[in-house]
């Protein structure tokens, strides 16, 4: 393993990670947002997007993405990405060059899962507890240049009304 993260860290340029809260996000979301978001999985493909699309617009970058094949919700994103790539500010905001699915077996695809188990053990160690700091590997994993994301009650409601507003917007 402390190899593993070795190689995680000497490749890596930031670490993009979001935790979807899945009872809260059943509960708390409107059928507007969860279509919107494509499920649980899109909503955290979603912010990682965002989040690091962020990053990419600074410096002037794009990035060719691959997840993997046999998630589930991988339709919802594909149709997502399809459809919202042809709105040039979403072009802007994401910086999405390509979208593939490939088999989880790649290299780049272990370090990734190896990054969401951890955040998923995280996260569900602070619901229990609360406010808990990073276990290893996390602490390995833990530089300047991350992005961890949990999406529990606070943010799921704010993105609910989010949609809300767009949709309400949209439909005037």
């Amino acid at each position: 393993m402390n190899k593993l993260l070795r190689i995680i860290r000497d490749h890596t340029f930031w670490s993009i990670g979001c935790v979807v809260q899945r009872q809260s996000f059943d509960s708390i979301l409107s059928k507007e947002a969860k279509q919107v978001c494509g499920g649980a999985y899109g909503l955290a493909a979603l912010a990682c997007w965002r989040h690091l699309g962020l990053i990419l617009q600074k410096m002037d970058a794009w990035m060719d993405c691959f997840m993997e094949a046999g998630a589930r919700g991988r339709h919802a994103i594909q149709a997502i990405v399809d459809e919202d790539s042809k709105i040039l500010h979403w072009q802007e905001e994401h910086r999405i060059g390509s979208l593939s699915f490939e088999d989880k077996r790649v290299p780049q695809s272990q370090a990734a899962d190896i990054l969401a188990y951890e955040l998923y053990k995280q996260s569900s160690r602070q619901l229990e507890e609360g406010e808990i700091s990073e276990c290893y590997p996390l602490t390995q994993l833990n530089n300047n240049k991350r992005r961890w994301v949990y999406y529990g009650e606070g943010l799921l409601k704010e993105f609910d009304e989010d949609i809300s507003r767009q949709l309400t917007r949209f439909s005037k």
